[in-house]
């Protein structure tokens, strides 16, 4: 599960944000220290994941596979909530929310904003890309920050990626995760 916000510098990239009914802008998207927005990004978009982390085991030891995740926009849910109840009810309402009622994989038919995976890269590792099934505008990403969520021995850390290929963010941030992490030994 992840809350995930994209920034974007559209001037920098040659396009023009796409209309939405719902602005999130000027949203104040529940950061914590070392994941902010950097300056001259904003947000735009708000999306809710649901998907797997997937580990191998070698040698005794769990090393991160990747992992898949179909992600809604969230964004007009946020900003209507946001008025009301804060900044951080309605990221901790909808990740709670979601465990509950979304499947993954999407069972449910509902408008899937954002396919997330790996992807090998050149050097023989995993990357992260979020890609939109709709105009197939991806966005690779490289962990630039990584901050401890709560409850660190179950939920994976947030993050802050940057862009390293692609049009789709300049930024992309992982936050409000809940589990995630590898089993404690072989035996599951």
């Amino acid at each position: 599960m992840l809350f995930t916000l994209f920034t974007l510098l559209p001037l920098a990239l040659g396009m023009t944000l796409p209309m939405r009914s719902c602005p999130v802008s000027s949203v104040k998207v529940p950061l914590i220290a070392g994941l902010e927005v950097p300056a001259g990004e904003k947000t735009v978009a708000i999306g809710l994941g649901r998907g797997t982390q997937n580990y191998t085991c070698t040698a005794g030891k769990y090393v991160s596979a990747g992992a898949v995740a179909n992600l809604y926009d969230a964004s007009c849910i946020v900003f209507l909530l946001q008025p009301v109840i804060g900044p951080d009810m309605p990221s901790d309402a909808l990740t709670s929310s979601a465990i509950r009622l979304l499947d993954y994989p999407d069972q449910s038919k509902l408008p899937v904003k954002l396919d997330h995976f790996f992807t090998r890269t050149a050097a023989g590792g995993i990357a992260p890309v979020f890609r939109d099934p709709a105009t197939g505008q991806e966005v690779i990403g490289a962990v630039t920050t990584r901050v401890d969520a709560k409850d660190p021995a179950t939920n994976v850390p947030w993050l802050r990626l940057t862009g390293t290929s692609g049009v789709l963010a300049k930024s992309v941030f992982r936050t409000h995760t809940v589990k995630g992490q590898p089993p404690t030994s072989e035996r599951v």
